[in-house]
C-alpha cells in the first residue's frame, strides 16, 4: 500500500464514520455534505438516485422510528469502496447489515449498496 493510499483509505475512514454517525443522529443536513450530488442508494427496500431522492428516502426511515442508533462492528476498505459491517438499532430492533459504501474522486459517497442480513 502507498502512502497515498493510505492518505485515502484514513480520508474515507473519518467519511465513513460521519456518515453513520450522522444517519443513527437522523441528520439529514450531515447527511447531504458527505453525499455526491448523483448518489445512488440501493437496499432491500428501497432504488434511488440524485441526492434529494436519497435524502428524501432516508427522511422517511428517520420519521419512521422514534430510537435510532448504529454500530459499526468492522470497516474494510478497497481503494475507493468501504464495507461495513454494522447493527441498525431501530426501536426495539437489531438489524444486521452490510453497507457497501463507494466514494467519488472528489471523496464524497457516490453509490450506497445496503444487504440486509438474517
Amino acid at each position: 500500500m502507498t502512502k497515498q493510499d493510505s492518505y485515502h483509505i484514513a480520508i474515507h475512514e473519518d467519511s465513513v464514520k460521519n456518515y453513520f454517525k450522522a444517519w443513527g443522529e437522523k441528520s439529514i443536513k450531515n447527511l447531504s455534505g458527505l453525499l455526491s450530488e448523483d448518489v445512488v442508494l440501493k437496499d432491500w427496500e428501497i432504488n434511488v438516485s440524485g441526492i434529494k431522492n436519497v435524502l428524501e428516502a432516508n427522511s422517511k426511515i428517520f420519521t419512521s422510528v422514534q430510537k435510532l442508533d448504529v454500530s459499526v462492528e468492522s470497516l474494510a476498505f478497497n481503494e475507493n469502496i468501504a464495507f461495513c459491517k454494522i447493527t441498525v438499532h431501530a426501536d426495539d430492533d437489531k438489524i444486521p447489515v452490510v453497507d457497501i459504501l463507494e466514494f467519488n474522486s472528489n471523496g464524497k459517497i457516490e453509490k450506497i449498496t445496503a444487504y440486509r442480513g438474517n
